[in-house]
């Protein structure tokens, strides 16, 4: 699972020769390491964490130099080498020194000290390296908050905290920078790195993309639908928005514009349905596995709570390409044009098998989700083996080794400066400061404070990683929302939801940049076109906050009843934004749809009632017969329909 932001654009170094082989040599040994680890056991918390690390600095002061300019040449400069060398040393120092550390009871050592402050600064500088600025400042500013404390304004200021002892939380304890997102990421981020990895160079990546042609291609609009349906399963492999628009949007962007649709508008979709990647189950970011560990809540209970909302997420662009494939008269491709499902199945359908196994581990056997990815990897290879076309070489498990070492590197970055703020919030008390200053802003009134912490996730996410916006966020608005009533799993995933969405929120909307380049598209009206797309993303958090049903809560009856709801008020809104239904609609029609997306929101059997009776109003209104209707769904499924009542 890769989750890659704004950081996948920076300067990176393509070494070859003794440096180059250095580099594969120790990426290899560095999945080597997890892999024994995730079967055999891990070692004790600090020296595991510190291994992680030591890896995760050498590979990125080698393969990201220190400027811009340095990336076109192949010599890996003798500073980088030297500050490296002395990152891995700030590690090791953990590993050397961890029993006498146990012997004084964690207090630190003047060594400690001097080595821990090298490693902070060390590790801002690899987040500075691999993912930008942002995250790097942020961290910075938190430590200097823990230092200020005492002049901070009155409902923000603490005690304050020495540099030494700054220094000390952050390395010498697993509440600092070695943290809970360093033990995810050295634990289970890695394994379903690896996993994501071998399937990718088993091939089941392209099977995913062509089993989707053969199944949505000859509807309507249907190499845009292929986008939705491919990235859906795709993220269940890589779980990043921007690897998925790499790697769906190459083939399916220049399709949506051949059969017709605008290049903003396939970029758009393309952006939209990669988002939906992470917050797609099984497998999601690596932001859901933290959350296991923050909320303590087992990680399969979150996967089934965020399926319901993931589903209404895809079938709102769904919704939206039907209707603009309508509008334009876009018919689907002929058979001829696309993938034979059944020859596809008979040829490559064995790829499929591992992913139905990683299910079965974590929903049947129970498997832990390290465990569970440690036992897939075997069975991808094995299964790979099926086919002599699809059989992996010795070299291709190699390249998936080294590069889930390469996907690696920001993610431990990110998780390690992630932890420094993590660290300081706990430390400060600031979760607390600013949960009550939500509270009191808000007045006790929770649409606000939900606005608020949208906002504040929105913002966070457009400069650092899924992972750490959420971290960040959790730890400072999810007790505001669980004060005033908001169920523990709802708040973590509100935040996580407004985290990935801003992904294609202008004006810093990075997957929508990502796919405008493939399109040729502009990059503004790409983005401002993903996000009118996937609106539905900013509207299904508020939906589950006050219908907890659609995370799987209540009764069935109740379950079901959230769900017919949902889907309904997720039509009436798409209907609403693209102006069409049967036909275009009229400004007034486009507003009492809104309005029927908004009752439909908020739970309640009157607010329903009149929802689907506004609903049900428009769409006889714009359909007069009973042969229309059945004309509609008969030539709105596959094209073909050359009715005038039908197109703008």
């Amino acid at each position: 699972m890769v989750e890659q932001q704004k950081s996948e654009s920076l300067a990176k170094r393509e070494l070859v020769g003794l440096w180059g082989y250095m580099l594969i040599i120790a990426g290899v040994g560095m999945s080597f390491f997890q892999i024994y680890t995730a079967g055999f056991g891990t070692y004790p918390a600090m020296i595991q964490r510190s291994i992680h690390l030591a890896f995760g600095f050498f590979l990125a002061f080698t393969l990201y130099p220190m400027i811009k300019k340095q990336s076109k040449s192949d010599v890996l400069k003798i500073v980088d080498i030297f500050i490296g060398i002395i990152a891995v040393f700030s590690c090791l120092h953990i590993i050397i020194t961890y029993d006498t550390l146990l012997t004084r009871m964690g207090r630190p050592s003047q060594m400690d000290i001097i080595w821990g402050g090298i490693l902070i600064i060390l590790l801002i500088d690899m987040g500075r390296r691999s993912l930008g600025w942002p995250l790097p400042l942020i961290s910075i500013a938190a430590m200097l908050y823990s230092y200020l404390g005492p002049y901070m304004p009155d409902i923000l200021s603490h005690r304050g905290v020495s540099i030494p002892r700054i220094i000390a939380y952050m390395y010498t304890t697993t509440e600092g920078l070695f943290g809970i997102p360093m033990a995810v990421s050295a634990t289970v981020v890695y394994a379903f790195i690896l996993f994501g990895t071998f399937l990718i160079q088993s091939g089941t990546g392209d099977f995913i993309i062509d089993a989707s042609y053969a199944i949505a291609g000859t509807s309507r609009g249907g190499p845009a639908k292929i986008a939705v349906v491919s990235s859906g399963f795709f993220g269940m492999i890589s779980g990043s928005t921007v690897a998925n628009v790499v790697s769906t949007g190459s083939f399916t962007i220049p399709l949506m514009k051949k059969i017709g649709f605008p290049a903003y508008f396939a970029g758009a979709v393309e952006a939209a349905s990669s988002t939906g990647g992470q917050i797609m189950p099984p497998v999601m970011g690596a932001a859901i596995f933290i959350m296991a560990e923050i909320i303590g809540i087992p990680y399969i209970q979150i996967c089934l709570a965020a399926l319901i909302p993931a589903c209404l997420y895809f079938l709102s662009i769904f919704f939206t390409i039907h209707f603009r494939a309508i509008k334009m008269n876009i018919s689907g491709n002929t058979k001829e044009e696309l993938p034979n499902l059944k020859d596809l199945i008979k040829k490559r359908g064995h790829l499929i098998i591992p992913p139905i196994f990683l299910v079965f581990f974590l929903i049947v056997m129970r498997y832990s989700p390290m465990k569970t990815a440690f036992w897939s990897i075997p069975i991808v290879i094995v299964v790979s083996m099926l086919r002599k076309s699809t059989r992996m070489s010795f070299a291709k498990i190699l390249h998936a080794m080294k590069d889930a070492a390469f996907i690696s590197v920001q993610i431990i970055a990110a998780c390690g400066l992630a932890g420094i703020v993590m660290a300081v919030i706990t430390q400060t008390g600031l979760g607390l400061k600013f949960s009550n200053l939500l509270i009191t802003i808000a007045q006790q009134e929770l649409f606000t404070t939900l606005f608020m912490v949208m906002f504040v996730s929105i913002v966070l996410g457009t400069g650092v990683t899924t992972s750490a916006a959420y971290i960040i966020t959790s730890l400072l608005g999810a007790s505001a929302l669980e004060n005033l009533g908001v169920q523990e799993i709802a708040a973590h995933l509100f935040i996580l939801y407004f985290a990935v969405i801003s992904f294609i929120t202008p004006p810093v909307a990075i997957a929508a940049y990502a796919a405008a380049g493939i399109a040729n598209a502009n990059p503004f009206k790409t983005g401002f076109m993903a996000t009118r797309i996937g609106f539905a993303g900013f509207i299904i958090p508020f939906m589950f906050v006050y219908q907890p049903s659609l995370l799987m809560t209540g009764s069935v009856f109740q379950i079901i009843g959230g769900i017919l709801t949902a889907v309904t008020g997720i039509f009436a809104l798409t209907a609403s934004l693209e102006g069409y239904i049967v036909k275009k609609c009229q400004l007034w029609e486009r507003c009492v749809l809104f309005a029927t997306a908004l009752l439909l929101i908020k739970p309640g059997n009157y607010s329903d009632l009149f929802g689907f009776l506004l609903l049900t109003m428009i769409f006889f209104r714009q359909i007069a017969s009973l042969k229309s209707v059945y004309n509609y769904i008969k030539n709105g499924i596959t094209g073909g329909n050359n009715d005038k009542r039908y197109q703008n």
